[in-house]
């Protein structure tokens, strides 16, 4: 009678979804989910009792209903605090609602009562990345791929924190041995052949990009990784290719139609290449550097006025970025307005006073103008 007084009082105080009563053991969940019930705890109130709340979280997880998961599942974890699938199952849902320092909190006690789950330690990581603890972030995801080292996902992680740390090389070679234990994985080709190309390694790149493109069947933003890759190994032919598709993929892609105007306007596709600046700006007219590039274009071309009004619409957009002011300041020289080169050209200087080239532009001007 006691034991049933307690599960009334507790669905009186939280309202669940309907879960039907039994005094059997609770079938286990799927070895992936975290949260499943463990049919060897003892038998007991506390177990059967955090057995139903758990039943509970996971039905209101089913019905989109994350906060009454979060809160059944908190139930569970008070019913019974020895049994690090609660507190695994409690920290991913605080991960999904925000809450870091809980989640924290929550898997630190799973890895306690069960320190060799790699799981729980890939969920700390992630937790501790998105905290900015970058340095326990891959302790956390190391330590997750030594105690399952044939689980791909753990090496992805542990090789995109190595990448974030500066060691590319260590983590392209990571990336290598989560593509060698799923080939298949089209995103874990793209993650290698965009470390190899930061390793200069340009040939394993484009085989690795040109795989996963295979695998999606194509994909505008493996078109523009491709692009980079054949552009420095010297094809700049097909790089403008692989921009160009990339544009016909996502033809609404800003960086896309920038990249894609770059090339044209190296290849001598001048007229081209304004005209996909032009687009990418309608695109994203509050983006400063897609004005800058248009500016330097129109003024390549010889159309001062329009440059001027570009350069000036990405200095309003982004005041305290030198490069802008520094762009300014030639097109308005070609206009002749060498006051306001001047102007231009110091603002740049007191910007960035560890630019050279902006010191020296300011430099030539003063120097022009005392003669």
């Amino acid at each position: 009678m006691a034991k049933k007084a307690r599960r009334s009082k507790a669905r009186k105080t939280r309202p669940g979804p309907v879960v039907a009563e039994s005094s059997a053991a609770p079938q286990p969940a799927a070895a992936s989910d975290p949260g499943a019930a463990d049919s060897s705890e003892p038998a007991g109130t506390t177990a059967q009792d955090a057995d139903l709340h758990l039943r509970q979280s996971i039905e209101f997880t089913r019905q989109g209903q994350h906060d009454e998961a979060l809160d059944a599942t908190r139930r569970a974890v008070e019913a019974d605090q020895d049994r690090p699938a609660l507190w695994a199952r409690l920290g991913q849902l605080l991960i999904r609602a925000g809450r870091l320092e809980e989640a924290e909190a929550a898997l630190r006690k799973a890895i306690a009562t069960a320190p060799d789950t790699a799981r729980l330690h890939a969920d700390l990581g992630l937790v501790l990345e998105r905290r900015g603890e970058f340095g326990e972030a891959l302790q956390a995801a190391t330590r997750a791929a030594e105690l399952d080292p044939d689980a791909a996902l753990f090496r992805l992680r542990r090789s995109q924190l190595l990448a974030r740390s500066g060691d590319v090389a260590a983590a392209a070679g990571e990336a290598e041995r989560a593509v060698a234990l799923q080939p298949q994985n089209a995103a874990f080709r793209a993650h290698l052949g965009r470390l190899l190309a930061q390793c200069g390694r340009l040939e394993a790149a484009e085989a690795a990009i040109r795989a996963a493109i295979a695998m999606t069947q194509d994909s505008a933003r493996l078109q523009l990784d491709l692009s980079h890759v054949l552009e420095r190994r010297g094809d700049a032919a097909g790089a403008l290719l692989a921009a160009s598709r990339a544009v016909e993929l996502e033809p609404h892609a800003a960086p896309f139609r920038l990249r894609h105007s770059v090339l044209l306007a190296r290849s001598g596709d001048v007229e081209t290449g304004l005209a996909e600046a032009a687009h990418a700006v309608a695109l994203q007219p509050e983006n400063a550097g897609l004005h800058g590039h248009l500016g330097r274009m129109l003024a390549q071309s010889g159309q001062l006025d329009a440059a001027e009004d570009a350069m000036r619409k990405a200095v309003t957009v982004a005041p305290d970025d030198a490069r802008n002011h520094a762009g300014l300041s030639h097109i308005l020289e070609r206009r002749g307005d060498h006051a306001g080169a001047l102007h231009a050209a110091s603002r740049a200087a007191e910007l960035d006073p560890q630019g050279v080239h902006f010191l020296r532009r300011r430099d030539q001007l003063l120097a022009r103008q005392r003669e």
